[in-house]
């Protein structure tokens, strides 16, 4: 039986795609081959190499640098995606604040964890559960990023 307590993955995945999120909770992963997948993993395993240590929070990997959570993304596109993974990560760690860093924008933003996060945050972990729990996967709606990602073929092929 599949977990139905939600990734981090999970979270950024609901705010971009329902159907990318049904199709990873599920395991079929076709991430692992994509080009834009590969290149953003170089990004996260060749950042803060010396100072990052990766502790486990339950089944979710943190990234930290001493006492702060740290999230690395390719760059600011997804940017609703990244600050909501990234409170999330701060809910259930319990730490205060995080430090986004876009890559390629070559920027960092450092977020906190409001009363209203955590509410919204709450809210999603029952879609999230409620979409994850289906059958089947949720129509794909095509949006102008759908060519960049690993699932499109399966979605729109």
């Amino acid at each position: 039986m599949l977990s139905l307590q939600p990734t981090s993955e999970e979270i950024a995945y609901y705010y971009i795609c329902h159907t990318k999120l049904w199709y990873y909770h599920h395991r079929i992963c076709l991430e692992h081959s994509h080009e834009n997948v590969k290149t953003g993993k170089t990004i996260h395993e060749s950042s803060f190499k010396r100072k990052q240590h990766e502790v486990m929070i339950g089944d979710i990997p943190v990234d930290m640098l001493g006492e702060e959570l740290h999230e690395i993304k390719k760059r600011k596109s997804m940017r609703r995606a990244a600050l909501m993974q990234a409170k999330y990560m701060l809910m259930i760690s319990g730490k205060q604040k995080a430090v986004i860093h876009y890559y390629q924008d070559k920027k960092t933003e450092t977020i906190t964890l409001t009363r209203e996060d955590r509410k919204e945050l709450e809210e999603a972990l029952k879609k999230i559960v409620r979409i994850v729990s289906r059958e089947n996967p949720p129509a794909p709606r095509k949006k102008n990023y759908c060519r960049n990602c690993s699932y499109y073929e399966i979605c729109f092929g």
